[in-house]
Formats: structure tokens, C-alpha cells, sequence
């Protein structure tokens, strides 16, 4: 996938908030796709999850969680 400028505003937003730089590109470009989730154990990211816009960032086990009650019922 090659840089658009709607991946790099993204990712200055991530930067802004103190996420590290290639982090902060992983995220940009999951939004960019329109995912609905971005998966991840890394506890920083988590901690400044609530302050990115766009995707949900959460961690795997919490996704299979969520993924259990939708599909399951």
C-alpha cells in the first residue's frame, strides 16, 4: 500500500497522541481500509486507543469475546 496523504494525516493524529511512528502507520492504514478493528496486545497502544477515531483498537482476546456474542446468538 503506498502512503496517501488521507494515511499520513492518520498517522500524524497517532503521532500526536505519543504512539510510536511505525505503529502509528499499521493504524493509519487500517483506518484508510475502513477496518472495523485494529488487534493488538501492545499495552500502550491500548491505553491511547480511546483517542483515535475511525477503528476500534482492541486487544485479541476482547475481539473473540465480541465475535462470540454476535455470531453466536
Amino acid at each position: 500500500m503506498t502512503e496517501t496523504p488521507a494515511i499520513l494525516v492518520e498517522m500524524n493524529k497517532c503521532i500526536a497522541i505519543g504512539i510510536k511512528p511505525l505503529d502509528d502507520l499499521h493504524i493509519a492504514c487500517a483506518i484508510s481500509l475502513k477496518c472495523k478493528y485494529f488487534l493488538t496486545v501492545d499495552k500502550g497502544i491500548l491505553k491511547k486507543a480511546r483517542a483515535i477515531s475511525g477503528i476500534k483498537i482492541i486487544n485479541p482476546i476482547d475481539f473473540v469475546l465480541i465475535w462470540e456474542v454476535k455470531y453466536e446468538s
